[in-house]
């Protein structure tokens, strides 16, 4: 509970700081506000700059046909290349043709037929109508995907907060009860979780480009993979108000120039992204907490923590092993992250936030 406290308090200090010092010293206002500045533009650059080197990438990357580059990989390689993909797509009052469309999308993957697994993550509290709205979606999708189900978050269950991510580890345990028996046919680290908002619209090519992605890179690495794509929030540019295009803008400009870097700049998932199944059912992971809203952020640092808590646990044990045969061990090895972000320079297209009563 202390951690979560220390960014607000952060901020609000800062600011504070910023409220006070005028009339108290305003030397050390004038000092604070040009160091101020300077990060931000040294940041606001920095970014601008990446996101060249971003769009660049971007348009590279789909001009690409990473199924071709997929299929080549398993024919040279059939005996450990088989994927799964589970996509889940955790939704509350969402408009039915709007989900049509993202399943439209998913199903435009090549791998759509053969490898793709899709849950509609429903919630029981929009009653009856979730229930027909699911069953009309699978009726109309069934023989596009390997497989389609709908999932219905119980309301009140304890310890759940209502939003993302209870209902994303609702239909993430219903999804393991359901595919058990084809998923015990593969490795954890070839089973592919992708989590996304209900009005995602994935390039045809990404689940192609994450699985040939993982498959070219040694299971122990693959097992700690995350991957993220270009989020383009503009599928309603042009109709929300101004002020929230300029957020979409923004919102494009950090999560591009922060792929670019995050092999040198720590980077997390944002809105839709995917990680493999052995990361999200490692014993300190669990899957997606029950007590948080948005889930994308929470669970990147969460899997990031887990190897580095299973290293501490795994230190202390052999201090204590050494210390009862009388042997020397001071368990010193170096507690190194594993986890890592991979950008995919794809773009995922999603709304920005408008409604239909205007902009206040």
């Amino acid at each position: 509970r202390l951690c979560c406290c220390v960014p607000g308090v952060v901020l609000f200090s800062l600011v504070g700081v910023l409220g006070v010092t005028p009339f108290l010293c305003p030397a050390a206002f004038l000092t604070l506000t040009a160091v101020l500045s300077a990060i931000s533009l040294g940041w606001t650059a920095n970014m601008g700059v990446a996101c060249v080197f971003g769009a660049r990438r971007l348009r590279q990357c789909t001009t690409v046909d990473w199924h071709r580059k997929l299929v080549q990989l398993q024919e040279q390689f059939p005996e450990d290349s088989d994927v799964l993909h589970m996509v889940i797509l955790p939704n509350y009052k969402e408009d039915e043709k709007m989900l049509f469309q993202t399943l439209e999308g998913i199903a435009e993957s090549p791998m759509a037929r053969s490898c793709i697994h899709v849950v509609l993550a429903m919630e029981e509290r929009e009653g009856a109508a979730a229930e027909a709205k699911a069953n009309r979606l699978i009726a109309r999708m069934a023989d596009r995907f390997a497989d389609i189900c709908a999932t219905y978050h119980p309301a009140n269950l304890p310890g759940d907060l209502a939003g993302k991510s209870s209902n994303t580890q609702w239909a993430y345990q219903r999804a393991l009860q359901r595919y058990a028996a084809k998923v015990a046919q593969f490795d954890a680290s070839r089973v592919f979780v992708t989590v996304g908002d209900a009005d995602t619209l994935w390039h045809r090519q990404y689940f192609s480009y994450i699985a040939y992605d993982g498959l070219c890179m040694p299971k122990r690495e693959r097992q700690w993979a995350l991957w993220q794509p270009v989020m383009l929030l503009m599928r309603n540019l042009y109709s929300c108000p101004g002020p929230n295009r300029i957020s979409g803008y923004i919102t494009l400009m950090y999560e591009l120039s922060g792929l670019v870097q995050c092999g040198a700049v720590p980077h997390t998932v944002f809105s839709s992204y995917s990680l493999t199944l052995k990361l999200a059912s490692h014993r300190l992971v669990g899957g997606w907490d029950r007590d948080v809203i948005a889930e994308d952020h929470h669970m990147y640092i969460k899997c990031f923590a887990a190897p580095l808590w299973e290293q501490a646990q795994e230190r202390s044990v052999a201090r204590s092993a050494g210390a009862a045969c009388g042997a020397d061990a001071d368990g010193r090895a170096a507690i190194v992250p594993r986890v890592h972000l991979r950008p995919v320079f794809l773009p995922a297209t999603s709304f920005l936030i408008e409604s239909s009563d205007g902009w206040l």
